[in-house]
């Protein structure tokens, strides 16, 4: 990074940007006893589903929440204590010790998990959730299971080729995903795919070659979520996975006579995302059966389990106020040690002595329009009172009558007594290129702003083009970071970047008009955001699912009022409707 400098009442830094690709992946899995076969008929095959989840097979549970959304809660820990309880009793070893904790502790500091959550608060204007009680229950339960699972079946690399039937321990599966596109994207599918870990009792892991492990501390107490095997993650067709469509095709069929004919390594994705198969009961029955299953994908499919009927009440009763996505990225996705220290060191010179922070994220995808994007970031600044408005300096010769006339308190502020007393905003900037960054330096640095808030400018990295790396994803998860600690957000439609920094920072953000909504009259320079949660884009809006009669015919937005389709502004998809505003 280089160093920044002062320039009159302003501060601009100036270094490389870089957003990187990182795969996520994910665990998926489910309570029932390992010995369940699957039905061969459709009435066996709904008895799983009715037995394992207290309804029939695709039927649709009410939507609630509060004090009655308690027992789904405990369900799910009742659950995840039972295959904790397997896993250990099939193994010799004494259980997790206090020596070893205090070990692990060591060796995984991870300091911004207490750190963290100390920094939003410090934010003025920008209101942060309450914690989460019962998902951090949830969670630290997860994390015993585990760490149960990892310890028991020692070698995942001999586990996973294995097709003996003692090669997975009892009350453990597995989950394994890849991705190819950018840090964000991969962060947001991680998130999601651990989600449906928690809900299936599956554990989690992060191939070495996505970079995850590198980037971000271990999240799981006395465990790893690290794969070094790449042939455990090859996303390519063949191999030893199975792809999903075959699977599936047994479910048509109901030809699964035995549990040695149950598959044992499955793909549940088409590339992009889980097929949409995936979110019925009766597929998710089918799966509970498979040891091993690998999500490959690029979006954000976390919305989408809200609508899996045997899924919903435990998710609402979980997040009643649907932040599911916020506290999963604080629980799960802490930056490690030495991104931490380099978020620190960015904090503490540039972001820490300011009364109010504004975070924009600028992504230029036609070079045609930077100076309409420019201009509108700076005039939605300004009308939604973010930045101040400014008038030119006077003029020498202005000046000069000006002192000569007799002064009053009401039309003359020293320079002395300004900086003394200026309110100061910030203004982050995340970019590839510093286009947005000179447009607000010409504004802010050559005219003077009307009122007490001197204004000064953040910009870390402007790199041109995405790149790939560890030292790439670790800036790009500083910047981020940096952006999340803003009490106003901007960001570019469909950029994955900018939602995963509204995530963390719980911020309703602001989208920049890039002109994609023909409704929307290019007056209009942004639009505020409907929600903390990013858009699933392209997600599906009903259901494909031929084993559950009770979900034919049914429409998403009708059945969860909290899903919506996504702001035209920012681009077609399903979104979580969050209750918490941030302002």
């Amino acid at each position: 990074m280089e160093k920044a400098w002062w320039r009159s009442r302003m501060w601009t830094a100036t270094a490389t940007a870089v957003v990187i690709l990182l795969p996520s992946f994910a665990l998926l899995g489910y309570m029932e006893s390992e010995h369940a076969l699957l039905s061969q008929t459709s009435s066996v095959l709904e008895g799983i589903v009715s037995s394992s989840y207290g309804y029939a097979a695709g039927a649709l549970p009410t939507s609630g929440g509060g004090a009655t959304a308690v027992g789904p809660v405990q369900d799910l820990i009742a659950r995840l204590r039972e295959r904790t309880r397997l896993a250990l009793a099939s193994s010799a070893d004494e259980p997790y010790s206090e020596e070893e904790q205090q070990i692990w502790a060591v060796r995984n500091p991870c300091v911004a998990r207490d750190a963290l959550p100390a920094r939003y608060k410090r934010r003025t204007f920008a209101q942060d959730p309450a914690p989460n009680a019962a998902w951090a229950r949830v969670f630290h339960e997860y994390s015993n299971l585990h760490r149960a699972c990892t310890r028991r079946i020692g070698n995942l690399s001999r586990a996973f080729y294995s097709d003996a039937s003692d090669a997975v321990p009892p009350g453990c599966q597995f989950v394994i995903g890849e991705s190819y596109t950018g840090l964000g994207n991969k962060m947001l599918v991680l998130a999601s795919t651990l989600m449906y870990a928690v809900l299936t009792g599956r554990v989690l892991l992060a191939p070495a070659n996505t970079l995850i492990p590198a980037v971000f501390c271990e999240p799981f107490e006395g465990s790893s979520w690290r794969v070094d095997d790449d042939g455990m993650t090859n996303l390519k067709a063949g191999g030893p996975w199975t792809e999903v469509a075959g699977s599936f095709g047994w479910v048509d069929e109901q030809a699964a006579e035995n549990v040695s004919r149950l598959l044992t390594r499955v793909k549940v994705h088409n590339g992009w995302q889980p097929v949409n198969r995936f979110y019925c009961d009766s597929e998710q029955a089918f799966l509970s059966q498979v040891p091993w299953m690998q999500i490959g994908a690029c979006l954000h499919f976390l919305p989408r389990l809200f609508a899996v009927p045997k899924f919903r009440p435990v998710m609402e009763a979980l997040f009643p106020d649907r932040m599911a996505l916020t506290h999963l990225l604080r629980s799960a996705l802490l930056p490690s040690d030495a991104v931490w220290e380099r978020v620190l060191n960015v904090d503490e010179v540039y972001l820490e002595h300011t009364e109010r922070q504004i975070g924009v994220q600028v992504r230029y995808f036609d070079q045609r329009i930077r100076d309409r994007i420019n201009s509108r970031v700076g005039d939605c600044c300004l009308e939604n009172d973010l930045l101040p408005a400014v008038q030119p300096f006077p003029s020498p010769a202005a000046a000069t009558n000006a002192n000569q006339s007799a002064p009053t308190t009401a039309n003359v502020r020293t320079a002395r007594s300004g900086h003394q007393h200026s309110r100061i905003t910030k203004v982050f900037i995340a970019s590839l290129l510093p286009d947005v960054h000179d447009y607000l330096n010409q504004r802010y640095l050559r005219q003077r702003t009307v009122g007490e808030v001197a204004v000064g400018l953040v910009q870390l990295t402007h790199e041109s083009s995405q790149r790939t790396g560890v030292e790439v994803d670790s800036e790009a998860l500083v910047e981020m970071l940096c952006l999340s600690f803003s009490d106003h957000l901007l960001v570019t439609p469909q950029s994955t970047f900018g939602g995963v920094a509204q995530a963390y920072g719980a911020l309703k953000p602001w989208f920049i008009n890039y002109d994609r909504d023909p409704s929307i009259p290019p007056s209009v320079n942004c639009q505020r955001g409907q929600s903390v949660d990013v858009c699933y884009q392209g997600g599906p809006r009903g259901y494909d699912c031929k084993h559950d009669p009770g979900l034919k015919g049914h429409n998403l937005f009708d059945d969860l009022p909290y899903l919506q389709p996504c702001l035209g502004i920012d681009t077609s998809g399903i979104q979580i409707i969050t209750s918490h505003d941030s302002l």
